[in-house]
């Protein structure tokens, strides 16, 4: 954990690799609870965790971040049931509401292709994300449209990109071509 903060205050775009159940989401919680202390995210700030498929994603709102995140940190959720063009319209209010809390928004890559593709949205929306978490980053992700929104997330020099996955890094060169700034840890 400190050799991932430490990195952090040199190079804000990271990889990190750990065995499938060695708790790579656990590191995640503690990190963003470093990053708070270290106060680089404050009340107002924005984190996007994707997670690439929604049985994940429940699990990760229940029994990680459910848990182990309070305040000063809300979780946000999203009903992927629900259509496009509302789910785009929730992610767009709750990106530019200015809360008391830091919104960690836990979402799927298709809802953020889904805002993305709203022109508007993608122009004002991300400034106030001030960290990027990819889980199962070897997928990087999904695609050239994802890829293309992904790269425009990091374009941002100060926004802070975590991509974590099981796999060996030796099998991650999709990820280099896109986060090809990042260091593996």
């Amino acid at each position: 954990m400190r050799k991932l903060l430490e990195e952090t205050g040199t190079r804000n775009h990271l990889v990190f690799q750990l065995p499938t159940g060695a708790g790579k989401t656990r590191v995640v919680t503690a990190y963003l609870w470093g990053l708070h202390f270290l106060g680089r995210v404050n009340s107002g700030d924005k984190i996007l965790f994707l997670t690439p498929r929604i049985v994940i994603r429940q699990q990760v709102i229940e029994n990680e971040f459910g848990l182990l995140l309070k305040e000063p940190f809300r979780i946000e959720e999203f009903n992927e049931d629900d259509s496009a063009k509302n789910l785009a319209e929730e992610l767009h209010n709750k990106l530019k509401s200015q809360e008391p809390y830091i919104s960690l928004m836990v979402i799927t890559p298709q809802l953020l292709s889904m805002h993305y593709k709203n022109e508007e949205f993608r122009k004002t929306d991300y400034e106030n994300v001030k960290v990027v978490l990819l889980d199962e980053g070897h997928y990087m992700y999904w695609g050239p449209e994802m890829s293309k929104i992904i790269s425009n997330l990091i374009k941002d020099e100060n926004r802070i990109v975590l991509a974590f996955t099981a796999t060996p890094t030796t099998e991650l060169t999709t990820t280099w071509d896109i986060l090809s700034t990042i260091t593996i840890l």
